[in-house]
């Protein structure tokens, strides 16, 4: 990933999780709020369904370990709360 060094990018990197998945080796995760948010611009961009169905997929999942409160904050800053509300009104159907 390369940040754009814009206030979201900002966030994210900050948010990153190191994992040791192998003994020797470090590897940079984004957290899953910032998957999703990401997702969410690249639908926006493409209209590509497939990312809707993965954001949904990773709610239905690990809806536990996201914070739907930071993904709301996000969708309101960068001009994706219709399809932030979307999405949550197709996880009660």
């Amino acid at each position: 990933m390369i940040s754009k060094r814009d206030a979201f990018d900002k966030s994210r990197f900050s948010r990153i999780i190191r994992m040791h998945p192998l003994e020797d080796t470090e590897a940079n995760f984004a957290s899953p709020e910032d998957v999703i948010i990401k997702k969410m611009e690249y639908y926006k961009e493409g209209s590509s369904e497939k990312h809707i169905r993965d954001i949904l997929g990773m709610l239905k999942i690990s809806s536990e370990m996201i914070d739907p409160k930071y993904i709301s904050l996000w969708a309101k800053k960068l001009n994706l709360e219709d399809i932030w509300e979307a999405i949550q009104e197709r996880l009660l159907r």
